[in-house]
């Protein structure tokens, strides 16, 4: 549950926020700002999240491969320019508490893991914050809420 206060420009919630995801997206975002103004071309990538830009050594642009989450085999390719991809996953960090299976990427309203079927999100924008994000909410959503 979340309380907003407008006049405060505040938020209140009794379960804990993990900005990583989100963080570690915007400190790409800002290496990738010092990058271009001394780099003819740069790739960075942060554990799945994937900021590029300039030159790239391929006519194509910069080739990003995304794995399959099951088999870890090779299933797409983006070939861009500039931008930025971010991957979710709820396979990574996982754990288990008695018999039932725990993963880090957690459901607002309820304080669970999420549950939505979605276990992998690899998304394309301009920013890596922008990616990070857009990928964990289609985990947390699920497939037609997340995509819209």
């Amino acid at each position: 549950m979340l309380e907003f206060d407008e006049s405060a420009n505040t938020v209140r919630t009794k379960a804990s926020i993990d900005l990583g995801g989100i963080v570690k997206g915007w400190a790409t975002d800002l290496a990738s700002i010092r990058l271009r103004s001394s780099c003819e071309g740069w790739l960075i990538d942060a554990g799945g999240d994937i900021r590029f830009g300039g030159e790239a050594m391929d006519p194509r642009g910069w080739i990003i491969g995304v794995d399959d989450p099951i088999t870890g085999t090779l299933s797409d390719v983006i070939c861009l320019r500039e931008g930025a991809v971010a991957t979710s996953s709820s396979l990574k960090r996982t754990w288990q508490s008695g018999n039932v299976p725990k993963h880090h990427i957690i459901e607002p309203s309820t304080g669970l893991p999420s549950s939505s079927g979605v276990i992998l999100a690899s998304v394309v924008a301009p920013t890596t914050e922008l990616a990070e994000v857009i990928a964990k909410s289609i985990v947390i959503s699920g497939e037609t809420r997340g995509i819209q």
